[in-house]
């Protein structure tokens, strides 16, 4: 028999709670409203995407995958999920989900890497796929033909980081919210989305945390102010429920940002191929540089898997190590 309850994290947000054979899994109602949660319990039990009877094309899903992707941010969906989906019907054509082969992956792959970069191509890949699981998930399909098709290989993009002088230099010329937005990235680490999905119920001052809700992994996580920053929010005048907004009280789109950024930039004379996501880089080369260790910076960055930050920054410790091994001596 199946059981269903909620449970409220020390972070505020309610999780709802599937009992069944003695095994629990726990799903992410994202709001820290137990009126709320409550009246999304429902949906973790019964599904809105559950599959119908036919197999839908590709066409079907796309007319419906606000409904079937309903936990993830309107921006990804938005910015990721469609064009993909549109991009693939546009090369293999508006098959039904059934019929979708691992040819037909091979067939797309080969197509688009004629259209795009390489790294373009494996994010376009790594989007299909996982909307695939989850249409394998819901029943619509039996085989996820993605997961048996190779990625795209991508070389190794080497990280970009901005010393002290530049990251203040850029505050410092940086007008408006754009310079809190800036702080913010430079003194927490914190993804752009991030940074501007943040509400002040997200703030809490009294323990100097920001509570990160909305991520790239869709796992919560809370973040230490420093001091800069905890000094910076404090004064901040609360216009909106958002921290930062443009002049009608709205969130910051997101392209505003990194239009300004690059503007920025150019004014500075630094190289025109830095981006907004390098100062995250940044952040963990200081990190690494004041000894701080991986274990460290991956729960600061909110990393899934200290892999993720070995195989980012790993090579940031070993360039720290050359005393440690002098220690060796024949």
């Amino acid at each position: 028999m199946e059981s269903v309850s909620i449970y409220r994290r020390k972070s505020g947000i309610f999780y709802g709670v599937v009992e069944a054979e003695g095994r629990k899994k726990y799903h992410s109602l994202r709001t820290k409203s137990k009126e709320e949660a409550l009246k999304k319990l429902p949906t973790i039990v019964h599904p809105p995407d559950s599959p119908p009877v036919s197999s839908p094309t590709l066409q079907d899903i796309l007319s419906k995958i606000s409904t079937i992707c309903s936990d993830i941010q309107n921006t990804t969906l938005t910015n990721l999920y469609i064009p993909s989906l549109k991009n693939l019907i546009s090369l293999i054509g508006n098959k039904r989900l059934r019929d979708v082969s691992v040819s037909d992956v091979e067939t797309y792959k080969n197509l688009r890497a004629r259209q795009c970069s390489l790294v373009t191509c494996s994010i376009s890949y790594k989007t299909l796929r996982a909307l695939f699981n989850r249409l394998l998930r819901s029943g619509y399909i039996a085989v996820n033909p993605f997961a048996q098709v190779k990625n795209f290989r991508c070389p190794k993009r080497h990280l970009t980081c901005l010393t002290a002088e530049e990251l203040r230099s850029l505050i410092d010329l940086a007008q408006s919210e754009m310079k809190g937005v800036l702080l913010i990235a430079t003194c927490c680490g914190m993804r752009l989305n991030e940074i501007l999905s943040l509400t002040w119920a997200d703030v809490d001052l009294s323990r100097k945390l920001l509570f990160v809700l909305r991520t790239k992994t869709g796992v919560s996580r809370s973040v230490p102010l420093s001091d800069t920053a905890f000094n910076y929010l404090k004064c901040k005048r609360k216009r909106s429920t958002f921290v930062f907004t443009n002049s009608n009280g709205y969130r910051i789109a997101k392209s505003t940002v990194q239009h300004q950024f690059k503007k920025l930039v150019r004014q500075l004379g630094l190289t025109d191929s830095l981006r907004f996501h390098d100062i995250r880089h940044s952040f963990a080369h200081r990190l690494l540089m004041n000894d701080v260790g991986l274990g460290k910076v991956q729960v600061l960055l909110g990393h899934q898997s200290i892999s993720t930050t070995v195989n980012t920054y790993g090579h940031i410790e070993c360039a720290g190590l050359h005393a440690e091994v002098n220690k060796i001596q024949l």
